[in-house]
């Protein structure tokens, strides 16, 4: 899920867009999890703008000039952008969205930026991983303390057995938090593979189940038609 962010100072098209502390909550985020010491590779802040407030999520950089995040992070904007290349929450550079696509009846969604971000992409998964397999998730989202996190968390996650949609129904995967969960705030960021030092985005933060008990991810393999088709890349 999204979060609201009390906002100092905005200005997309000038480039500068500055968070601040979050607005406190009883629901949460990655909680528990690890903090992040070195930023991994794609993930990036999300800032989407509406008529009525500002909302931080998570994305994945899978070409320099795309970032998959989640379709509900998106709903009403009216403008939006990244930041990239920093663990800590509103630093770093900012790059606009141009355009961005909703794969309707799924929580993906694509931005475009409107200037080549100089930071490394992920591929995208080819295939789901099997039950019991290992994943990483990543967000800046609220943590135990009510409040969003100021520097990147991770948790690790078991892919769980049962089959799992995501929260708009499109193809997804359910995930048991080994050492930490995810919800709001977290949404957009991705779930990778880590496996000989190599990176693949399997899934995107949805969600979670309304008793806490699994975390949900969009599919990245059974969207990555619908990926391709959109950026007229082969990705």
């Amino acid at each position: 899920m999204r979060h609201l962010y009390r906002i100092i100072a905005v200005n997309l098209a000038a480039g500068l867009v500055v968070f601040a502390t979050g607005l406190s909550g009883t629901a949460s985020a990655i909680v528990n999890g690890n903090m992040t010491k070195e930023l991994p590779p794609g993930v990036v802040q999300v800032a989407a703008f509406t008529p009525t407030g500002a909302f931080g999520c998570a994305g994945t950089l899978i070409d320099t000039k795309w970032v998959l995040t989640a379709a509900h992070c998106l709903e009403g904007a009216t403008a939006a952008g990244i930041i990239y290349g920093s663990v800590i929450a509103g630093e770093g550079t900012v790059v606009r969205a141009e355009e961005w696509y909703i794969n309707q009846g799924t929580d993906v969604a694509l931005l475009k930026l409107v200037a080549s971000a100089a930071s490394a992409t992920v591929p995208l998964a080819r295939s789901d991983p099997q039950a019991g397999d290992t994943g990483y998730a990543y967000g800046w989202g609220v943590t135990e303390t009510g409040y969003t996190s100021k520097s990147l968390k991770w948790a690790t996650e078991k892919i769980g057995t049962e089959p799992c949609r995501d929260k708009r129904g499109g193809p997804g995967m359910c995930a048991g938090g080994v050492d930490g969960y995810v919800a709001h705030g977290d949404s957009g960021g991705p779930l990778y593979n880590y496996s000989k030092g190599n990176y693949t985005l399997i899934g995107v933060v949805s969600g979670s189940a309304p008793n806490g008990s699994v975390d949900i991810f969009a599919s990245v393999a059974q969207n990555r038609s619908w990926i391709n088709t959109t950026t007229g890349l082969n990705l």
